[in-house]
């Protein structure tokens, strides 16, 4: 289990608790804030959540509506991660944003910006449901459209196209800060039309399985067509795409996806095609569950370790590297921390106690077991 998988466990378990009981439950506040303490970069997180009419109907596992459900485990799931620190103000290891459905397409109800996090919540409690099918491939694209804002996306229409589309500014604003899309529905897609014109040569059939085992031949011809699933084309495109040119690397859009009372071969063909993972829900509790799981999933690329510190003073026998961090125990209020030292090669590169590299080059993680010069833990 990863150092932020324990904590989420530790500050989500007690979200479960909230859902089905009706007593209080604190989420642990402290693991999230210890684990951010290192300085990593929060995530971009944007919440897609089904806002069709059939989400005011409870779930096969019973409770409350869907609607409601979603919204007290969404609720848990953004003050466990941003604790709140005083009045309306929060912690931000995560920047959340929340897309809902429209006719034909998604409604930005709140844009990804620094310390937002009430205004999230406001937008998750005072979402309507409304009676406008299941849109889930167009309102995937729109919000690929909205994480393209401020760059061409191809020959699609741009963000911010009429008066539904306000102004915003792109999240993509560092190299190493990673961007997800938690993409909730609670049904296939209904009433759901792609009607951009420039979809087809944009992205198409960005998958090429040309819609074999789904609902529609998948051609230029079939653009408009109702129900026609290219919502796995549309996260497969968000994942491989580069939002933000002028940044190093790819900043792409991870996807993940659950089926809320449903089990979908489309929700799990999206989540794979948009690198994420796949859940089911049938219950409050389920559904608290797998938002947790998906969220670990979100931080996993950054906390295998909590981020290095780099020292601004040198030592006697040269560049050295610092890590940081703390290692929760089950049970126990106490946690070892542990400062470890390692070398910098003139070439920038982090060594350990045996001269080899730290760190593993396609992962960007410690390699483990570590092997530092000393560990002050």
């Amino acid at each position: 289990m990863s150092r932020i998988q324990q904590l989420l466990s530790y500050a989500l378990g007690a979200a479960i608790s909230t859902l089905v009981t009706t007593s209080p439950a604190v989420a642990g506040q402290s693991d999230i804030n210890l684990f951010a303490g290192g300085g990593s970069v929060a995530p971009n997180i944007m919440i897609v959540l089904d806002s069709s009419g059939s989400m005011g109907n409870p779930p096969s596992g019973g409770g409350g509506s869907k609607k409601s459900i979603a919204i007290t485990a969404l609720t848990n799931l953004i003050t466990s991660v941003n604790p709140l620190i005083s009045g309306t103000t929060y912690t931000e290891n995560a920047r959340f944003g929340l897309f809902t459905f429209r006719s034909q397409g998604g409604h930005l109800a709140q844009s990804i910006t620094p310390g937002n996090t009430q205004a999230v919540l406001n937008a998750i409690a005072t979402h309507a449901t409304t009676s406008v099918g299941t849109p889930v491939g167009a309102s995937t694209l729109d919000v690929g459209r909205y994480f393209a804002a401020g760059e061409a996306w191809g020959t699609l229409a741009p963000w911010g196209k009429d008066a539904s589309e306000p102004a915003v500014t792109n999240p993509f604003d560092y190299t190493c800060r990673d961007t997800f899309a938690v993409i909730i529905s609670d049904g296939i897609p209904n009433k759901d039309i792609i009607a951009d014109t420039g979809f087809w040569a944009t992205i198409g059939d960005s998958d090429g399985d040309a819609g074999a085992g789904e609902n529609g031949v998948e051609n230029a011809a079939s653009v408009g067509t109702a129900n026609v699933e290219w919502s796995d084309d549309i996260t497969k495109a968000m994942f491989d795409r580069d939002f933000n040119s002028t940044l190093d690397g790819n900043q792409n859009v991870i996807s993940h996806v659950i089926g809320f009372d449903i089990n979908g071969t489309n929700l799990q063909r999206m989540a794979d095609n948009g690198g994420g993972q796949y859940k089911t829900a049938t219950s409050s509790a389920a559904l608290v569950t797998a938002l947790k799981e998906l969220t670990e999933a979100s931080f996993d690329e950054l906390a295998s370790y909590s981020t290095a510190v780099v020292p601004t003073s040198r030592t006697a026998f040269g560049s050295s590297f610092y890590n940081a961090y703390f290692e929760p125990a089950d049970g126990d209020a106490f946690w070892e921390g542990h400062i470890e030292a390692y070398d910098i090669s003139p070439a920038g590169d982090v060594l350990d106690a045996a001269g080899n590299p730290a760190i593993d080059s396609g992962t960007n993680e410690f390699f483990d077991p570590p092997n530092p010069h000393w560990d002050a833990g």
